[in-house]
């Protein structure tokens, strides 16, 4: 899929180019324009990802711990149709879960809504926050090419 794999942790990102998945923000080509980086994240593995603009989706087959943060770029996490996640979402921008939520509603603050996904008993835990991108927490297949993303 164009990807670069990181060795130490098994991990796959997509995007047009290297530089952008290295670099942090428009000067290195991270715009909301760009496609977003898709990490695939290994069986178990803890995530911490933070971006300025540019869109980012995670995928795996068993998520460990993941803290997703963007000032204006958008979060997708998919989440294997076998897991029931615990996720806390803070956004001002769209929140679209295929899950049920309990979202507060802030006035004069931003992010200005805060969700929790609480299932009764979590194998994963998520935390995604962006001050105005759109938020998803959605079933999907954790085999899917990146190509098959919608």
């Amino acid at each position: 899929s164009g990807g670069t794999a990181d060795p130490q942790l098994g991990l796959t990102l997509s995007r047009k180019s290297a530089t952008d998945v290295r670099g942090d923000g428009p000067e290195a080509g991270a715009s909301p324009e760009s496609p977003p980086v898709l990490l695939e994240v290994p069986a178990g593995c803890d995530l911490a990802i933070r971006t300025g603009a540019g869109a980012v989706e995670v995928r795996g087959s068993r998520l460990g711990r993941l803290a997703a943060e963007s000032s204006t770029g958008g979060i997708t996490l998919w989440v294997p149709p076998s897991v029931e996640p615990a996720v806390e979402v803070a956004t001002s921008g769209e929140i679209t879960v295929d899950f049920s939520i309990t979202i507060e509603y802030f006035r004069h603050q931003e992010p200005a809504k805060l969700g929790r996904i609480e299932p009764g008993a979590s194998v994963s835990w998520a935390q995604l926050r962006s001050r105005q991108g759109s938020i998803r927490v959605l079933k999907g297949h954790p085999r899917h090419s990146p190509n098959d993303l919608p």
